[in-house]
């Protein structure tokens, strides 16, 4: 299942390349000899069945190659590698250019782009290629997403004020009411936005632990923190000694695969610390925290809704 959902990019061989390159040079010959009803079938269908009765003709040599490039493809790079070649750098081009020929030059750029900061990610962080390559695809169109909504977003302002963002704002207060809700009703299960605000000031959470709790929570860190530093270390000498850089007889290359397993258990019950004692704190926070972030986000949506009622109101009472 590994296999089918991440391939194994780093394995490919020199024929694998050609064969592919052949193939998809092949493919792509056909395409571009098609482009004239492929895109006008895209692009205004309607049209093109008045024009051309041989829409499913069309059709089946679309699909055809596109099951064709998919199942090539999937041994080699995996289901979720392919299906984000397939439309994540098209997406992002059709966000943020308009024509046929802006967005193919830009989603193979991007593409590119992309999947050079994938292979360096995985380099870098020892990452299985696969999965780092799809994650970068991901936070990619996350952004161009985030930088197409900012850009349509400043126009709107530009054009209508600041009510302009009062859909963003209400589904921010819903979001808001939202979060207060689950934190009183289920404290227990995982709050990223929570568990980050902590991050970055702990005292949020140190606030909601007694005396003895906040001081087991720092002995935790120092100890996570050391035991990590020690962890990386031995982590880095035993990966010299299986890369050949550094030579060990075999009775101490044991005992460094004992002390990581042992460490790497030590520093699992300190984070089993930290989870516990964060456990206590989300039951205390629950009303605390909860039901007065319930009601910013009830208190943001109803002034928006009465800021957007009164604007609606003014032209009717001018008129009159």
């Amino acid at each position: 299942i590994k296999q089918l959902l991440v391939g194994a990019i780093l394995t490919v061989s020199a024929e694998d390349v050609a064969t592919l390159a052949g193939l998809y040079a092949a493919i792509g010959a056909l395409l571009w000899w098609t482009r004239r009803p492929m895109l006008e079938i895209s692009l205004d269908p309607e049209g093109a069945v008045r024009a051309d009765r041989r829409i499913v003709l069309w059709d089946v040599v679309f699909y055809a190659t596109f099951a064709t490039v998919v199942t090539s493809s999937v041994r080699i790079a995996g289901v979720l590698l392919v299906f984000c070649y397939l439309v994540v750098p098209a997406a992002m081009a059709a966000m943020l250019a308009r024509g046929v020929g802006a967005r193919l030059g830009l989603g193979w750029a991007l593409g590119a782009a992309v999947s050079l900061a994938g292979l360096a990610a995985s380099w870098h962080w020892d990452l299985p290629t696969g999965a780092t390559i799809v994650s970068a695809f991901g936070a990619a169109i996350g952004l161009a997403a985030a930088l197409f909504g900012l850009v349509r977003a400043a126009r709107a302002v530009r054009a209508r004020g600041a009510m302009a963002l009062a859909p963003a704002g209400l589904v921010a207060g819903a979001l808001i009411a939202l979060a207060g809700v689950l934190l009183a009703s289920l404290p227990r299960m995982d709050h990223p936005w929570l568990d980050a605000l902590e991050d970055v000031a702990p005292v949020v959470q140190e606030t909601f632990l007694t005396q003895g709790e906040r001081a087991a929570r720092r002995d935790a860190l120092e100890a996570i923190g050391r035991g990590e530093a020690d962890l990386a270390r031995m982590r880095a000498l035993a990966q010299e000694v299986r890369w050949g850089v550094r030579s060990m007889d075999a009775e101490n290359e044991e005992r460094l695969r004992q002390f990581i397993a042992g460490r790497s258990e030590i520093v699992a019950g300190d984070q089993l610390v930290l989870r516990t004692l964060r456990a206590k704190a989300r039951e205390r926070q629950r009303y605390w925290l909860g039901i007065p972030i319930v009601l910013l986000g009830a208190l943001l949506l109803l002034a928006l809704r009465r800021a957007a009622s009164r604007r609606r109101a003014k032209p009717g009472q001018l008129s009159g």
